[in-house]
């Protein structure tokens, strides 16, 4: 996170192998209305197919505040690019996409995404940690709870 004037501007990945091949890690990941179940500082999880709207209401010490998300993408289920944004909200106009292909006999996933909009009002410093700190533990949650 970055912060320009007026505007700030995030630039964010993350890269994880499954222990599981890819059919096997999707069956559990594209469950996105069980991610409150997966990880403790969710909330609420929401997936409304017909718009493919995904939101998750996040609640955590490290926020300054409850945090609503909802962010468009298709459901994953296979190899493939699946691109994603934020229609509405703290980040909105916020794109990336997400690529999942096999390596290795395993399932590898791949996120980027870019943002730039009106200043947040939240300190970089304090966003940057927030995003990398709470995307760490739900991406090792959502892998563990998909490798059972």
């Amino acid at each position: 996170m970055k912060t320009e004037g007026k505007f700030q501007r995030l630039s964010y990945y993350a890269a994880g192998l499954h222990p599981r091949t890819c059919p096997k890690a999707l069956q559990k990941i594209s469950e996105y209305e069980s991610y409150r179940d997966f990880i403790s500082f969710i909330k609420r999880s929401r997936y409304h197919k017909k718009t493919q709207d995904f939101e998750l209401l996040f609640d955590h010490t490290l926020l300054p505040f409850p945090m609503v998300l909802k962010f468009r993408i298709p459901r994953i289920k296979a190899p493939g690019i699946y691109p994603f944004s934020f229609p509405m909200g703290l980040l909105k106009g916020l794109k990336g996409k997400i690529q999942v292909s096999r390596r290795q006999g395993r399932c590898f996933m791949e996120l980027k995404a870019r943002w730039k909009g009106p200043s947040t009002k939240i300190n970089d410093t304090v966003f940057e940690v927030f995003s990398i700190t709470l995307g760490r533990i739900g991406i090792r949650k959502v892998f563990r709870v998909s490798s059972i």
